[in-house]
């Protein structure tokens, strides 16, 4: 698993159940209620875009919960220093609140959770509370409540969290209609002439990748089932996505040895969020190339290219722990072939690649997981074999030697998850098929206005017949 390093964090603040906060989740906006409930939900937002909904669930029928969301307009002050401390506007908001609160001093082991929403009422201003009995003043309209300070882990164990990096709405509209503020951006030149070089027994392999970059976006979705047990999954849906890559390999001899190599060559730390105290997502991109070559019989150069298109429609949901939730749906990519070239006639085998990985750094609780998708896009498989005979190659060209080049390329996507810095638990192949790029027998020492035209061991360019 590759590290995140550290970047900016867009932090997600608790936000009060009104206006776009409550239409966009789909809350009722319910207020001025002080019922004790089994579940409820809590909002953490940036007031413009971007919301998270974290569900709380009661431990048992005698430890109910309830949120000051509710009913913090009935409040007219909350003292979390001695308490906390609940002082009402009016006798009725008073007598609202001891009508349901006064259940705890009723049996000697009910207890109750009240998640506060107060100035000076935790770090962020939301703090469960575990109340075990209240002392009511009904000349101040006060309650005075025996309890404390308590871990979301301790006092709703059974939390679970619902984020989008696209917005959470009710609909896909909804969300495509918003700013895409927390979308990652897959946008990103990474042209290099010289990534690899390396040399085996005598022999230099140099690789490059330019032009090449990628476009579009990557919306995620994370949804946890219960942030105590780290259980839930990863969702990741393109955008746009798409890579013109255009590769030059160069041997300079006959390569008897396996060559196998993957060289990183970007790492951007994506701009992170963090929702409350609960919850970190750290985002980064990493793009490497790699190469294995099992022979080369000549001193040779070559180079080929496509653009490569992922459709929207595509979605990987990778789950934390359990291979059998994880899925993927409609991830197979078009192929637009660039111009290629060889310089002499040779046989070679062998594959090169530009990887493009997409890797999370979550922190649940202070639990480190990771999730992540690789991206072989596009992945070349070369087959080049030299080809001779008295009586001609490559049909009807009459020339005595030529290559028959075989170039397919595909798209390979991996999902993996696990915990930081240990094994991937899940691992699974999202998406894997080839497709022919080039095939061409070219004939060498033969002249002719084609496009397939060699001259000696000169330069040719080749064109693919037809359609993908």
């Amino acid at each position: 698993m590759r590290r995140r390093n550290d970047s900016s964090l867009n932090s997600l603040v608790p936000m009060l159940w009104s206006g776009m906060a409550a239409s966009i989740l789909g809350f009722e906006q319910i207020f001025d209620d002080v019922s004790l409930k089994d579940a409820e939900s809590f909002v953490y937002g940036d007031g413009i875009n971007q919301y998270a909904k974290i569900t709380g669930r009661a431990k048992h029928a005698n430890q109910p919960l309830v949120s000051m969301d509710r009913f913090s307009s009935l409040l007219s002050n909350v003292d979390c220093d001695a308490g906390p401390t609940l002082e009402f506007k009016d006798a009725m908001s008073y007598q609202s609140a001891h009508d349901s609160f006064h259940w705890v001093n009723q049996v000697s082991n009910r207890s109750f959770v009240l998640v506060t929403d107060w100035p000076g009422c935790g770090d962020d201003g939301r703090t469960p509370y575990i109340v075990n009995h209240i002392t009511w003043d009904n000349s101040s309209f006060t309650a005075t409540l025996d309890g404390s300070a308590s871990s979301w882990v301790d006092a709703l164990p059974e939390s679970s969290l619902h984020f989008s990096s696209s917005g959470i709405g009710t609909t896909a509209l909804q969300k495509r209609s918003k700013p895409h503020d927390y979308t990652l951006s897959m946008a990103q030149d990474f042209s290099m002439d010289d990534i690899i070089s390396e040399t085996v027994d005598g022999v230099t392999v140099e690789l490059g990748c330019s032009p090449c970059f990628s476009t579009g976006e990557l919306d995620f979705e994370l949804e946890v089932d219960n942030l105590l047990k780290h259980t839930g999954r990863l969702s990741v849906t393109p955008s746009g996505l798409a890579t013109l890559i255009t590769m030059t390999l160069k041997v300079s001899g006959e390569l008897d040895t396996a060559l196998e190599t993957n060289v990183p060559i970007l790492t951007i730390p994506l701009d992170g969020t963090n929702i409350g105290d609960l919850v970190k997502i750290g985002p980064q991109l990493v793009v490497s190339v790699g190469a294995s070559m099992s022979n080369w019989t000549a001193s040779a150069e070559a180079s080929f290219g496509t653009w490569m298109n992922i459709s929207d429609s595509s979605n990987a949901t990778i789950d934390f722990k359990d291979l059998t939730k994880s899925s993927s749906t409609s991830w197979t990519p078009s192929f637009t072939q660039q111009s290629s070239n060889l310089s002499a006639q040779i046989s070679a085998s062998g594959e090169v690649y530009a990887e493009i990985a997409i890797d999370f750094d979550l922190e649940i609780l202070g639990f480190g997981l990771y999730a992540g998708v690789d991206l072989k896009a596009p992945d070349f498989v070369l087959d080049f074999s030299a080809d001779a005979s008295t009586d001609g190659v490559c049909g009807s060209s009459g020339s005595p030697v030529g290559t028959d080049l075989d170039i397919k390329a595909g798209l390979v996507a991996e999902g993996s998850a696990g915990v930081t810095d240990e094994t991937p638990v899940v691992q699974f192949t999202i998406f894997e098929a080839f497709e022919d790029l080039f095939n061409e027998c070219i004939p060498v020492n033969e002249s002719s206005d084609n496009s397939s035209n060699v001259t000696g061991n000169g330069t040719y360019t080749l064109y693919k017949r037809g359609r993908l």
